[in-house]
């Protein structure tokens, strides 16, 4: 999974390449949109399901994109076309694209301290720099709209999985808030005290999350590598997802970007 902000800026420059027919929906349902750029992470942020073996999170993105899209087939076609299920879908179709282009790298990258997770919290702070943003008094919890219809329409993605109850979307909706909130650090006190009682607690691994005050050295021949492929895959995405939509409407063969699975495998 790339992190909060670059899948969500990826939603947010999409938008502006997106075919009108499909523009038309994300911008209409924009919350839903957006939160499908987050795809299945929502589930590594429930104290229930996690990272572990059979959270749907695992198992989503070990499995191909067509097997997502098969999944929600049935289900979308029994929905208004400019709805927020389709809204959605259009953002996790997102979610799925860039995270199977940047992945490979990612993991090619990693090793050692500085590891997947922290080459993605250090694309994070390189993208708000770019935009402008200050990494240490950003709110990334506030990506993550408070969304009633939340409740109601995200479940219906994740009800073939074992766990995917909508009592697990919603605690993974709810914690994914809180989560990103809890880990925001705005000095090194804050930051020094975080990792002590994460390692307290015995989860150190989980300091990754946390946008360090000095950057991991790595990152500065890293991220223009994978800004690249960033730009690569956001040029590329409008129409591979016109593909999809040909493919659930019209029957037509999706495309081969699909036949992988989240890592790129």
């Amino acid at each position: 999974m790339a992190s909060i902000y670059t899948h969500h800026r990826f939603g947010l420059q999409l938008l502006e390449l997106l075919p009108e027919q499909y523009k038309i929906i994300a911008e209409t349902h924009r919350d839903y949109y957006l939160l499908g750029q987050q795809g299945p992470d929502i589930f590594f942020f429930n104290p229930l399901t996690l990272m572990k073996s059979d959270s749907p999170g695992m198992i989503i993105h070990k499995e191909s994109g067509i097997n997502f899209i098969e999944n929600q087939k049935e289900m979308l076609l029994d929905c208004e076309w400019n709805s927020p299920e389709m809204a959605y879908f259009i953002g996790s179709l997102c979610h799925y694209l860039l995270d199977s282009n940047i992945h490979p790298l990612v993991n090619q990258l990693s090793e050692g301290e500085f590891s997947h997770l922290n080459v993605e919290t250090e694309l994070d702070r390189y993208y708000l720099i770019k935009d402008q943003k200050n990494p240490f008094k950003f709110k990334l919890e506030n990506l993550i709209a408070k969304e009633p219809g939340f409740k109601k329409v995200i479940p219906k993605f994740y009800t073939r999985y074992p766990k995917g109850t909508p009592q697990n979307v919603n605690l993974g909706i709810r914690f994914f808030r809180y989560i990103k909130c809890f880990f925001h650090s705005e000095s090194q006190i804050k930051e020094k005290f975080l990792i002590s009682l994460l390692k307290f607690a015995g989860f150190s691994n989980f300091k990754s999350l946390i946008i360090l005050q000095t950057p991991f050295k790595e990152a500065a021949a890293v991220n223009p590598q994978l800004d690249a492929i960033f730009e690569t895959t956001l040029n590329r995405s409008p129409a591979l997802i016109d593909n999809v939509f040909q493919y659930l409407m019209n029957g037509h063969a999706l495309a081969d970007a699909f036949k992988i699975n989240y890592d790129g495998e």
